[in-house]
């Protein structure tokens, strides 16, 4: 396996200190260099074209991370309100919505 910009093999640098972990690579290789970890598993099954016209749209909202949201103890629904809650304008409103739209 080739050394990545980190100097550690199965290792590429996303951001800060956020990076991509080889899960076919030797675990052994990067247990020293990784403090922790969260696995994304999952299947979209877009269209082509779908995201990019979604995204156009203004559907998804993009917002800059940060790197301990990745390994933070919050997951799916308190982490996205954590997110929402840094955000200006109407983003920030968002993050006091409630978790079934019928009950606004």
């Amino acid at each position: 396996m080739a050394v990545t910009s980190t100097g550690v093999p199965g290792l590429q640098l996303v951001g800060d200190d956020v990076h991509l972990v080889d899960l076919d690579g030797d675990p052994e290789e990067v247990r020293s260099a990784v403090r922790g970890l969260r696995v994304f598993a999952g299947y979209a099954g877009w269209s082509p074209g779908q995201l990019r016209t979604e995204m156009v749209e203004g559907a998804w909202a993009c917002v800059p991370g940060r790197a301990d949201d990745v390994l933070s103890e919050d997951g799916g629904d308190r982490l996205w309100h954590r997110v929402l809650r840094r955000q200006a304008g109407a983003r920030a409103v968002l993050s006091t919505a409630a978790p079934d739209p019928t009950q606004n």
